[in-house]
């Protein structure tokens, strides 16, 4: 028989041996066709027009209304006599337990005293003439005198009456009463006396009425 094989040496390399020259180098590629630069970019041309624009006219303006006129201020035209005995009552005063009224005589815008004796009411009646109908009486109660009832506003009826209920204060032996009916004034006052004084004057009124 043969000689059997030698073993593999364990320290030997696998890889085989490297070549001993370096492999050739690859070639370069070309260098790409680069377009020159140009040293100025061209600009685009811009056409302007040298014609003038057209400048639209003036607009007017609106013409405005004047203002208007401020009416004149007229002075209140006096009233006439028919107009001043229109609105102007006579006036009555009314006891309770009278069968006459006291008519005090008128001074103006005045009127003589009513004369009353004890704290109880009277009752005033102004009588205006009929076509004063609808007209607004305010009544102003003075010092010493105290209405008997809520309202200080009066309407003249049909008949061109009105009436108010009033007596004088217990502390007071004078006191007054307007009434006014568009703005002319009657002034009414009430004095204390005696009880004969009071019928008096009833008398008076009795003897006219006659």
């Amino acid at each position: 028989m043969g000689e059997p094989p030698p073993l593999p040496d364990p320290h030997a390399s696998l890889a085989p041996p490297p070549p001993t020259t370096s492999p050739p180098p690859l070639p370069r590629p070309a260098p790409a066709s680069i377009p020159p630069v140009p040293a100025t970019v061209p600009q685009p041309t811009i056409q302007v027009s040298r014609k003038p624009l057209p400048v639209p006219p003036p607009q007017a303006l609106p013409e405005l209304p004047a203002p208007p006129i401020p009416p004149a201020l007229s002075a209140t035209a006096p009233r006439s006599a028919v107009q001043i005995q229109r609105l102007t009552p006579a006036v009555e005063v009314w006891r309770a337990s009278g069968h006459f009224p006291q008519i005090p005589a008128r001074r103006g815008d005045h009127l003589a005293d009513a004369i009353v004796a004890d704290n109880r009411p009277v009752m005033v009646r102004l009588q205006f003439d009929p076509s004063a109908r609808g007209q607004t009486v305010f009544v102003r109660p003075g010092g010493g005198t105290v209405l008997d009832q809520p309202s200080r506003t009066l309407r003249v009826n049909a008949v061109g009456e009105c009436l108010v209920t009033l007596h004088l204060s217990d502390t007071m032996n004078h006191g007054h009463v307007s009434f006014d009916c568009a703005g002319l004034i009657t002034t009414l006052t009430l004095a204390r006396n005696s009880q004969a004084r009071v019928e008096a004057n009833e008398a008076l009124t009795a003897g006219g009425r006659r």
